[in-house]
């Protein structure tokens, strides 16, 4: 009787099979040198890769450390980081089925004030892609219309590379970055979740994890 049990919370005894993602493992972050990092353990079928979300807090704000799902990140309005051109595809970091590397991610916000995007980098490499925010460019700034908008440090403030109405720039937030004199930093904060596929086609994720903040300085 208790083999009988057992067998029947098997799938072909018709209860509904619930895959469950490891959540990002390792979680650190160095202010000094504007780097994120984690690992995966993640061994699930359904498995994919990594989704990030992001927010602005100013200096005097504490951002919130305690969020662990996808519904609770989007409420406390944190946006999902993007590539230049990223829509649909998901997820941001994709990993190739049958890949069972223990990778390590870094996120390198260290490229300012120079031109370049922030990016991320596995460890052994192979997996690698620029971030950028979650808004775009207008098709009259003639800053690459359509493409999602840039993460610079340091930027002219007539490129329009961050605007009052920007999604994901809050009022207190636009203030130091436009204030004038120069603005004082601001943070970055950021989490991290897996993603995956239920049955091929149903989104799944994992609880999300906090990374933790870096410190930007919009100076110009």
């Amino acid at each position: 009787m208790i083999i009988g049990a057992v067998l029947c919370v098997l799938p072909q005894c018709g209860l509904e099979y619930l895959p469950f993602l490891k959540a990002p493992a390792d979680p650190d972050v160095r202010d000094a040198d504007k780097i994120f990092e984690f690992t995966r353990t993640n061994t699930e079928l359904e498995f994919r890769g990594y989704e990030l979300y992001y927010k602005f807090y100013t200096i005097d704000q504490d951002p919130n450390t305690t969020i662990t799902t996808l519904a609770g990140l989007k409420a406390d309005t944190f946006q999902r980081m993007s590539n230049a051109t990223d829509t649909e595809t998901k997820p941001l970091i994709q990993i190739p089925l049958l890949d069972v590397t223990a990778y390590t991610f870094t996120l390198l916000f260290n490229q300012f004030p120079t031109a370049a995007d922030p990016r991320f980098v596995s460890s052994p490499s192979g997996i690698t892609g620029q971030l950028r925010r979650s808004t775009v460019y207008g098709s009259t700034q003639g800053n690459e219309p359509g493409f999602f908008k840039h993460f610079p440090e340091s930027v002219d403030q007539t490129d329009q590379t961050y605007e009052l109405d920007d999604e994901d720039i809050e009022s207190q937030v636009w203030a130091v970055i436009n204030s004038d004199p120069p603005g004082d930093n601001v943070r970055l904060a950021v989490y991290a979740l897996s993603y995956g596929l239920k049955d091929y086609t149903s989104p799944l994720y994992s609880d999300a994890v906090y990374l933790g903040d870096i410190t930007i300085n919009f100076g110009w």
